[in-house]
């Protein structure tokens, strides 16, 4: 198949409900899902490493579209029928250029994101592209991203949301700080949120929105079960 999507994904903690239930909310529009299974315990892994891995497993996979989604992330259900003709037609056209993002909504609830502020205005996550032997990629140890750098000039945004699932529980939003902090604690990887160069603004509620998802702009299989964060150590 001329437009044949693989996913992969890491998998570290994180427990196997999550992976799965991520498998079927892919399978609809995906040929087939990856997992890349990084050790326990231990420092936070280089990501630029892990994805150089995660790209050698998608070629020999099969994969012509590669899409880079974590554990705690879904895609709205309509990318089954949105995302597929966009792909065909762009490999109609000869494009092999082309990188495709989602708008990002982190929940906060289970079926609700937040819209107050920068949460409101992440930047799409580029996580669908064609995958290219003779691609730059980034390569930084941590918060580095997927899709090839020489492409920017070719970036979409899909009409399809992803959703971000860590912070539904309050207890992630802080483990998330220590770690992003234990991490870079001197910000040499990461691009400060706020002036004081910390993440205690990932747990402040002040002026909380929320926005629920709005009805046909769901995913499957719903957050059902609590899922605890563990910070790498």
């Amino acid at each position: 198949m001329k437009t044949r999507v693989i996913a992969v994904t890491t998998q570290r903690s994180e427990p196997d409900w999550l992976v799965n239930d991520l498998v079927a909310n892919l399978s609809p529009w995906v040929a087939d899902v990856l997992v890349l299974q990084v050790p326990k315990s231990g420092p936070w892994g280089h990501e630029g490493q892990q994805n150089a891995t995660k790209r050698e497993m998608l070629r020999k996979a099969g994969a012509t579209w590669a899409l880079f989604v974590d554990p705690d992330e879904r895609i709205e259900d309509r990318a089954a029928e949105a995302v597929p003709p966009i792909l065909h037609a762009a490999y109609q056209a000869g494009s092999r250029y082309g990188v495709y993002g989602f708008p990002l909504r982190e929940m906060w609830t289970p079926d609700a994101y937040r819209v107050d502020g920068s949460w409101g205005h992440k930047m799409p996550r580029h996580r669908l592209f064609w995958l290219r032997s003779n691609a730059v990629y980034p390569d930084k140890p941590i918060h580095s991203g997927v899709a090839p750098l020489s492409t920017r000039r070719y970036r979409e945004v899909l009409p399809v949301n992803l959703y971000h699932l860590k912070n539904i529980e309050p207890s992630n939003r802080t483990e998330r700080a220590k770690a992003y902090m234990q991490a870079d604690p001197t910000f040499a990887h990461q691009r400060p949120e706020t002036a004081q160069l910390n993440w205690d603004w990932m747990a402040d509620e002040t002026n909380l929105q929320l926005e629920t998802i709005p009805e046909g702009r769901g995913f499957t299989p719903p957050y059902a079960h609590p899922y605890t964060f563990t910070a790498p150590a």
